[in-house]
């Protein structure tokens, strides 16, 4: 597992939800390539805020389980689920770690969406996560790709692994996948007012540094505020995404 990662976790836990909310743009993705079809039951690992989770529980009617272990994260997904008007939907909800959930139910579709950070290359884990699908379930695993982005230009905190590496990984253990990838942009105003970063961006960079804000140098996010400037195009920042998907 990829410990050195979880230090820094709780610098996500302020972040911008808007900037994290996967609903608008995944959800087409997702139905577009079939992946929602004959889709009643749904995990989440590492949920967070959850709004495509409980997008696809309203829309699909089924039912939702998911294990997060951020206080803030619960709190933010407890409040998504009454505001979506699907508490009646939730099967199950776990606030430890993935590797401690009981592995007693099935689920048509398991998602890890910018969570398998916290696993890594973990044979084990990843062996549980297939375990929990249902005949003819899938598992969808979310990471960031290696192309010039955000994260990677403030990143000192290392050891976090782009979808290619994890594919690649993946296929060397002999599990098979398909492996594609999909851009996402996000306004800028999200990260900056002005030239002021957003409490959201702050968090993010936190996070990347692996240092507090309130602890970087004016160096250092003067650094983080034209990194936004460098990679703006008409208004918005793209990140782009590689998916995982285990048929």
């Amino acid at each position: 597992m990829n410990t050195a990662f979880h230090p820094h976790r709780g610098f996500l836990d302020a972040y911008d939800v808007q900037i994290l909310n996967h609903a608008d743009h995944l959800e087409p993705i997702l139905r577009d390539r079939g992946i929602l079809d004959r889709v009643s039951t749904v995990f989440s690992i590492d949920i967070g805020a959850g709004h495509l989770e409980c997008q696809l529980a309203r829309e699909l009617g089924g039912s939702l389980a998911y294990v997060e272990r951020s206080p803030p994260m619960i709190e933010a997904i407890r409040q998504n689920i009454a505001g979506y008007g699907i508490s009646r939907q939730i099967s199950a909800e776990y606030t430890c770690e993935f590797e401690a959930i009981p592995t007693d139910a099935i689920y048509d579709l398991i998602l890890s969406l910018d969570s398998w950070y916290l696993i890594g290359r973990n044979r084990e884990s990843l062996q549980k996560a297939l375990a929990l699908r249902a005949t003819g379930g899938r598992l969808l695993i979310q990471l960031m790709t290696s192309h010039k982005q955000l994260y990677w230009e403030l990143d000192q905190v290392r050891g976090l692994m782009a979808s290619q590496e994890l594919s690649h990984w993946a296929a060397s253990e002999g599990f098979d996948h398909e492996y594609f990838e999909c851009t996402h942009s996000v306004p800028q105003i999200l990260f900056l007012q002005g030239d002021q970063p957003t409490a959201g961006y702050r968090h993010f960079v936190a996070f990347a540094k692996g240092r507090p804000w309130e602890e970087l140098s004016s160096a250092e996010t003067e650094a983080a505020v034209q990194a936004v400037f460098d990679l703006e195009r008409d208004g918005h920042l793209e990140t782009r995404y590689g998916f995982l998907l285990f048929n």
